[in-house]
């Protein structure tokens, strides 16, 4: 079976009548439902219809499934046509025929309205237009997301759907990055030396001083490893901050506890001397377990895995060298999303 497409109307009505679920319509002396299509109307009507033939074409061919929309004082509702005519001989004399729609409600059983001031702005334009029944098969997409949130028991708003559509955008924008950094999808130096030059960026983004990548030679222990010391001060006491050592580590997959160990190593047999009072930090591409997570935090040692590396390098973006950001493929052209 064929199921013919909604249509999408504007309706002005009283809004008494909304309330009950209803819209109306005019010609006060002429009852819609003794006839069998709108044309039977208008010819009976006569000459004087003059422009209002096609609004009562669009009235009497509602039909059930069709949206409804009814401007309200600074908001409006939608609704979904039931397919039925009544005739309310004590309604308004611009609204006896009446036709039923559904109009959603929240959980106190109140009418779920819509502001203008949320609105695409064209359809908010076209709200303005003074005429008691439109098409609006042109803001079909809209209008349906609009009845979708009130069944929802809220209003819709476009800046907040635009809002979710640039957050779901980064989101994967981010994945994307990860994988790229992951599977070598970059313009970084190879062999684990680019992640380390990038993270000594973003080091130095955040504020910390003159960030130094360590020669393998570094540690005593050849157990002992971290790639990059630097330095956060203390603004507000010149004479504290903290020193760090940081290992980075380029995984696809899953970065194991070695890499704590490597860094438990630096604090068991270089801490007592020259590295006493340095924080320790581990920056990996890949993926961290929850094991080795509780590890390092009983060894005090600070862990950023992929996502948050891929975070941290988005809110960087701004600070970011022009040759970095441009190898790790990230744009910064304006895009439209609505």
């Amino acid at each position: 079976m064929i199921t013919e497409p909604p249509s999408y109307y504007l309706v002005r009505t009283p809004n008494v009548l909304v309330e009950r679920g209803v819209v109306g319509h005019g010609w006060d002396g002429f009852d819609f439902q003794a006839y069998e299509n709108a044309q039977q109307i208008i010819d009976k009507i006569g000459s004087v219809i003059g422009r209002h033939a096609n609004r009562i074409r669009m009235f009497k061919g509602i039909k059930e499934g069709d949206l409804i929309l009814v401007p309200l004082p600074s908001a409006f509702v939608v609704g979904k046509a039931k397919g039925k005519e009544v005739r309310d001989e004590g309604a308004p004399s611009n609204a006896k025929n009446q036709q039923q729609v559904e109009f959603p409600r929240d959980a106190q059983g109140c009418l779920v309205t819509t502001p203008r001031a949320g609105l695409l702005e064209a359809l908010e334009r076209r709200l303005r237009i003074r005429t008691s029944i439109a098409d609006l098969a042109a803001f079909k997409d809209e209008l349906e997301k609009i009845y979708a949130a009130a069944c929802k028991g809220h209003a819709h708003d476009y800046k907040h759907e635009i809002a979710a559509t640039e957050d779901d955008l980064i989101q994967s924008q981010k994945a994307k990055l990860l994988a790229n950094i992951r599977t070598g999808r970059t313009g970084l130096r190879s062999g684990g030396e680019g992640l380390e030059i990038l993270v000594q960026e973003l080091l130095t983004c955040d504020g910390y001083e003159s960030p130094q990548r360590l020669a393998k030679n570094t540690f005593r222990s050849s157990s002992a490893d971290a790639d990059i010391l630097t330095y956060k001060p203390d603004r507000l006491d010149p004479a504290g901050g903290q020193s760090y050592l940081v290992q980075v580590k380029h995984h696809t997959g899953t970065t194991s506890d070695w890499a704590l160990t490597q860094l438990n190593e630096i604090s068991r047999t270089e801490k007592a001397e020259k590295f006493r009072d340095h924080a320790l930090v581990l920056v990996t591409s890949g993926e961290v377990l929850e094991d080795t997570k509780e590890a390092a935090l009983d060894k005090g040692i600070t862990i950023i895995d992929g996502l948050e590396l891929v975070d941290w390098i988005w809110t960087s973006i701004p600070k970011l060298k022009t040759e970095t950001r441009l190898s790790l493929g990230i744009s910064i052209s304006p895009q439209v999303l609505g």
